[in-house]
């Protein structure tokens, strides 16, 4: 792995980890395979390996914006759909 490549050339024995987001699913890896040199891992917004991204990204998205969607941001965001650009907000826009 890279990252193991760039701790050893830089002469340090142990590194320490911290992630967020998708960056998590990098330390989990790098973690797994060189555990003993990382003697601290810190990921608060942990995203595991299992997760199949970006699978649902585009239809999360889409329920996010859709004023018909029960999880629509923009709905119980009004705010939001202003500042869309106006062919997204055409699309968007409640009948």
């Amino acid at each position: 792995m890279i990252l193991d490549d760039v701790r050893a050339a830089l002469g340090y024995d142990q590194i320490n980890i911290e992630s967020a987001s998708y960056g998590t699913r990098a330390a989990l890896v790098y973690l797994r395979a060189h555990g003993s040199a990382c003697p601290v891992g810190r990921a608060p917004q942990r995203f595991p390996t299992f997760v199949k991204q970006p699978l649902h990204f585009a239809e999360d998205a889409q329920a996010a914006l859709d004023p018909r969607s029960r999880r629509a941001s923009v709905t119980r965001m009004p705010y939001v759909l202003p500042e869309l650009s106006p062919g997204v907000r055409d699309g968007l826009a409640p009948a």
